[in-house]
């Protein structure tokens, strides 16, 4: 495997453009690739406006997480927070949206932890999960690193606000502090701070809320179509 990876990272450089989702995956090509930054343009993902739009929220306090149940995604961050913010937030929920291995062990952490609030849904459908991010207060994702987080702006899009981890991909997607918090990675204490805070102060979650909602509206395939052709034609005129 280490034999594949260093070839392709040799293989790499003959490449004439790179697009990159993200200015953090555009920074990762330059400083450990070592491709020159005027080689590299930074062509966002979208989102479908005319199915990620605000919706009812839940009239329970409701924390959402998206995504793959793998390790590196840490999902069982999720839930240690959840521990914590109960006792401050005691009709607050957690819904869990993914497959994977880790979710049986997800759900005896829950249970030792006696979190009946914790509800996992698997793999839904995506009007069950456009549903979800519309009913939800808040989106947490607590991934080590993403190309961009597409999640945290579809939920922006439902006027969901998100508390992340401070890595590359989810600190472009989220502005700390207007359209969501950036928290330290594993820091459960801090991560369960900055999710009771946007649940308990209302006049903070509404504002980041509408923050994140015209921040996702500037993201649509339309336009990272657009971009992405233009490059195109630059390149292989």
């Amino acid at each position: 495997l280490a034999l594949i990876v260093s070839k392709a990272e040799e293989t790499i450089r003959i490449y004439k453009q790179f697009i990159a989702v993200s200015p953090s995956t555009k920074r990762e090509l330059v400083e450990k690739f070592g491709i020159s930054p005027s080689r590299v343009a930074v062509v966002p993902n979208g989102v479908d406006h005319e199915k990620y739009k605000p919706g009812p929220k839940d009239p329970n306090p409701t924390i959402l997480w998206v995504g793959r149940l793998k390790r590196y995604k840490n999902p069982h961050h999720a839930i240690l927070a959840f521990g914590v913010i109960k006792r401050k937030v005691p009709n607050a929920q957690l819904i869990i949206i993914g497959t994977g291995e880790e979710k049986q062990k997800l759900k005896k952490l829950a249970e030792r932890l006696r979190l009946t609030d914790v509800y996992f849904l698997g793999k839904v459908s995506e009007e069950e999960k456009i549903k979800w991010m519309q009913r939800a207060w808040i989106l947490i994702s607590t991934s080590m690193k993403e190309g961009w987080g597409l999640t945290v702006t579809e939920a922006a899009a439902c006027k969901t606000p998100t508390v992340a981890y401070n890595v590359p991909g989810l600190k472009d997607t989220v502005k700390h502090m207007e359209t969501g918090i950036l928290v330290e990675p594993r820091n459960i204490k801090e991560l369960a701070n900055a999710i009771t805070l946007l649940l308990t102060d209302e006049t903070l979650r509404t504002r980041m809320m509408e923050n994140a909602y015209r921040y996702a509206s500037t993201f649509n395939w339309n336009n990272s179509t657009k971009k992405f052709l233009s490059l195109l034609q630059i390149y292989y005129k």
